[in-house]
């Protein structure tokens, strides 16, 4: 659906906007769409916010968005870190959000870039700090308000792409003015730079928009790609904003407790089995086996852990839950090696690779009526041949107790098979520790 309006976009809703077109419906009943762009409008006012705040002066604006990371604690709103804190580390006051349709919250918790911290109050800072100029605000989840918090999506595997798959254009949508005004502003920016920030010409300056998500479409969805946090001086002037990197999506997993970072991955020993089975990486081979052992056994290796991430996050009108990669964690890895999971259900195996692509996305599905927290691993999403898909297996040939006191530990144990398919050895059952 976006992705066929992406043609029309441009002029049609920076014009609606420019209008101050507002939406009349009942703010309590989801809105009988006529057109697509309507459902567009509907969508964006309810992902983007004005930010309302003070340093201990006079109130000042700023726009922030939400994102649909999967965080069962939080509702999350990214923002400029200069919309938090200013130049003389002063932490932000009354921090207000303010919805489309006059419903205003008052905030009581946010973080903010440590990097970008470290550069306030020094004079010659380097240019770089504009890669760090982004900050969370965290609002309690509540449901009750989830048609005024929807989100924007995020692939990751677009966003660490050096070239950004080739995309050339993007939209900046926030509410600018500098005095409160409540009327959504989108610019269509074509993209001039690329790398840790992103560069691109804006139509004029407007205070207030620094926050605003920049976004493209992406795979038919609404896609941010960066924070919109430097404002041209004069009219088609260079913008600048934060670029969501792989460091700066870690960091938002990390404030808002979404995915699993450094952590083990493994099929859970049973009452005649009191071993689990981990999956693993050999210290030499690039080929995924199994690790026999206890958790405490476990904890002494460095080739068990791994950064389960929600890589590729849907908006939330999409109602698709996230896809996760797995990101190999052990101490040599570093980010010129390979430790992107691939998984490769027809050799029955999986590999380390150097870069991320979608094709590396699986679903983590908990599994019901369990006390622990249990998961089914799918490979892929949504199979081309219209089945469910593969499922992860990892197996340990029978191996006993016997066999891990003689150090035989280590094993392939990695296999395929058929969603929910029963008749297939190993265990299709995981959990994360």
């Amino acid at each position: 659906m976006i992705s066929r309006l992406s043609v029309e976009f441009t002029n049609d809703i920076k014009l609606e906007y420019a209008r101050g077109v507002q939406c009349h419906r009942r703010e309590d009943q989801q809105p009988k769409f006529k057109s697509d762009l309507d459902k567009v409008n509907f969508q964006l006012r309810n992902t983007i916010v004005r930010l309302q705040f003070d340093f201990g002066g006079q109130a000042q604006y700023g726009t922030g968005f939400f994102i649909n990371l999967p965080s069962t604690k939080y509702d999350v709103i990214l923002t400029a870190g200069h919309n938090l804190v200013n130049e003389e580390k002063v932490k932000v006051q009354n921090l207000t959000v303010l919805y489309h349709g006059k419903r205003k919250e008052k905030v009581t918790e946010f973080k903010i870039c440590p990097r970008y911290e470290e550069f306030l109050g020094i004079n010659t800072r380097p240019p770089t700090h504009v890669n760090y100029d982004y900050g969370v605000i965290l609002l309690p989840k509540d449901e009750g308000q989830a048609d005024k918090r929807l989100g924007l999506g995020l692939d990751l595997s677009l966003n660490i792409d050096p070239s950004l798959q080739g995309l050339r254009d993007a939209f900046v949508s926030g509410y600018g003015d500098g005095v409160g005004s409540m009327t959504l502003r989108t610019c269509f920016s074509p993209l001039k730079g690329l790398g840790n920030k992103i560069e691109y010409y804006l139509e004029s300056k407007e205070q207030g928009m620094s926050g605003s998500p920049i976004w493209v479409t992406h795979d038919g969805q609404m896609t941010v790609i960066g924070i919109h946090n430097t404002t041209p001086e004069k009219k088609g002037a260079r913008g600048v904003g934060t670029r969501i990197t792989e460091e700066v999506f870690r960091m938002l997993c990390l404030w808002t407790q979404s995915g699993f970072l450094d952590k083990r991955f493994c099929a859970a020993g049973g009452k005649t089995k009191p071993h689990n089975t981990y999956l693993s990486f050999p210290q030499n081979g690039g080929f995924a086996s199994v690790f026999l052992g206890s958790s405490s056994a476990a904890a002494d290796k460095d080739n068990l852990t791994f950064d389960i991430i929600p890589a590729y996050i849907f908006p939330k009108w999409s109602n698709r839950s996230p896809l996760y990669a797995f990101k190999f964690r052990k101490s040599s890895c570093g980010d010129s090696k390979k430790c992107w999971v691939e998984w490769q259900p027809l050799h029955q195996k999986a590999v380390l690779v150097d870069t991320l692509k979608d094709i590396h996305f699986v679903r983590l599905i908990q599994r019901p009526r369990i006390k622990a927290a249990r998961y089914f691993v799918l490979i892929p999403d949504i199979p081309k041949d219209g089945g469910d898909g593969q499922e992860l297996r990892l197996y340990d040939n029978g191996r006993d107790q016997n066999d891990i006191d003689i150090g035989k530990t280590d094993f392939e144990g990695v296999s395929f098979g058929e969603f929910k398919e029963r008749c297939i050895t190993g265990s299709r059952t995981f959990m994360i520790e």
